[in-house]
């Protein structure tokens, strides 16, 4: 993991509204310099933000052009839609979000189809929907509806498993599981679609909810069970790989339009290449969370999971009844192709 110290501006929400934006500087040809508030949910330690915004918000070749960019972290802003709807009106300038986020926040169907249960066998799988001509129609949309850009290729959060009290080897094991996923209308129908009892429970009061057995198990990432200690309270990490989520790097499109050509490319090429990077330190966040629950014995991993029968029931949910299960589909079809 880059272990460097880029510069991660931590403010204050009232500071943040001191921050004026010189936008359109043409490059900074005069000595100006535009900057750009970015704002996040996540601690600077998760990659999206130590290997993502820190190293854009350090990029040299940002300067070169006559930007800047300041990280507002660990939610200082407000929650994932909160930050959206900012960067949607200006009063933010980029904002990350995760595709179900995007389309309940604004009311855009087709972005929810990203956090579709099943959809990837794996990262490349991600990489080649983005590609595709159904991705980039949908953020089309997003930009013609919500007034935000996708600069470059999404960000990886990561895969996604199930922990908890429980183990899961199938969908057998759901039945009668309560299973807190985000409050989005496609995370509540593919748990239900798997047979778990729904909860909603809010990300900050999930360690307690899992403590008193208020919820059973729940999904997120590797590096995030382990950094948020939610392997404290729990027996089993289950590797459902269900779901390999990514973040759109969103920017306000009035505030693109007035940026030079020079600074729109560079802004892509930069984000483009931090997707790697923020990809290579999550592969080495899971490695490591991994090897410390095998050195501690706890919690059992659990690697026997059927997947392909779950994916059998959510892939036939997705695939009749939403307004993108035809593009759904084609996708499906695409990938088994590759």
């Amino acid at each position: 993991m880059n272990t460097s110290k880029p510069r991660l501006t931590v403010a204050t929400l009232a500071s943040a509204s001191l921050l004026v934006a010189a936008c359109g500087n043409g490059g900074g040809d005069d000595g100006d310099t535009t900057t750009l508030r970015a704002g996040t949910i996540y601690d600077p330690s998760v990659p999206v933000v130590e290997c993502g915004l820190e190293e854009l918000a350090n990029s040299p070749e940002l300067e070169e052009v006559g930007l800047e960019i300041e990280v507002f972290a660990s939610a200082q802003l407000g929650g994932e839609s909160e930050l959206l709807e900012q960067a949607s009106s200006g009063e933010l300038d980029i904002a990350l979000g995760i595709g179900s986020v995007v389309a309940s926040t604004f009311g855009i169907p087709g972005p929810a189809m990203f956090e579709a249960y099943y959809l990837y066998d794996s990262v490349d799988d991600v990489e080649r929907v983005q590609d595709t001509d159904v991705a980039e129609e949908i953020w089309q949309t997003v930009e013609d509806e919500a007034n935000l850009v996708s600069m470059g290729t999404p960000w990886l959060y990561g895969e996604r498993h199930i922990f908890g009290s429980e183990p899961i080897t199938g969908p057998e094991s759901m039945n009668g599981t309560t299973l807190r996923v985000p409050n989005t209308d496609i995370s509540r129908d593919s748990a239900d679609a798997l047979g778990a009892d729904v909860a909603t429970t809010e990300y900050d009061e999930l360690f307690l909810a899992l403590q008193q057995g208020v919820v059973d198990v729940a999904e997120a990432p590797l590096p995030n069970i382990n950094a948020e200690s939610f392997d404290e309270v729990s027996d089993y990490v289950s590797l459902t790989r269900h779901l390999i989520t990514t973040h759109g790097v969103l920017i306000n499109a009035d505030i693109w339009d007035g940026l030079s050509e020079e600074q729109h490319d560079v802004l892509s090429e930069q984000t483009d290449e931090l997707a790697a990077s923020v990809a290579e330190c999550l592969e080495a966040e899971e490695q490591e969370a991994l090897d410390e629950w095998a050195e501690a014995g706890t919690p059992e991993v659990i690697e026997d999971v059927d997947r392909d029968a779950m994916a059998d029931l959510v892939q036939e949910l997705y695939s009749d009844g939403y307004e993108w299960s035809d593009d759904y589909v084609e996708l499906l079809e695409e990938l088994g192709e590759q």
